[in-house]
């Protein structure tokens, strides 16, 4: 709004980023605070090291033009974690990647996961489990996508 009265006025502005600072060292500006929802993301308990992981992915990302993904996990009691870069989100690279990272971290015994595709299944066959979902209950590891597919199959 500041930028476009400017204009307006024919006085060429600042960046937005300066405009924001001058607000904010001048107190016109309060922080942005996220209301919460009111519903806890499941959070499985960490009794002891190797009990929970977080896995996810971050990317892509492109070094010397080449493009890959991380595929990241946490322990969450110990706070170890492990990353592997793989080519794509395809099953192909994941199930390798994964069976790299529990080579160090060790096999869980329940995954955290989002709602990325590769982890559950195919939206083509919804009551099918994936093969993430496969590996992971060959394993005895548990998950929360796992337990809710589980359901919905039987």
């Amino acid at each position: 709004m500041i930028a476009w009265e400017l204009e307006a006025e024919q006085i060429e502005p600042p960046s937005l980023s300066t405009i924001k600072r001058i607000l904010k060292v001048a107190g016109l500006t309060t922080p942005k605070r996220r209301a919460p929802k009111g519903i806890k993301y499941p959070a499985p308990l960490a009794i002891e090291p190797g009990s929970v992981h977080q896995a996810d992915f971050v990317g892509p990302r492109h070094v010397n033009g080449i493009r890959f993904y991380s595929l990241n996990a946490v322990d969450v009691s110990s706070a170890r974690a492990a990353t592997e870069a793989i080519k794509s989100r395809a099953t192909e690279q994941v199930i390798p990647g994964l069976w790299n990272i529990w080579s160090r971290l060790g096999i869980p015994n329940f995954l955290q996961l989002d709602n990325e595709l590769v982890f559950f299944g195919n939206r083509r066959y919804p009551n099918a489990l994936g093969q993430v979902m496969r590996l992971c209950l060959q394993l005895g590891v548990e998950g929360t996508l796992a337990k809710r597919h589980r359901r919905e199959v039987q």
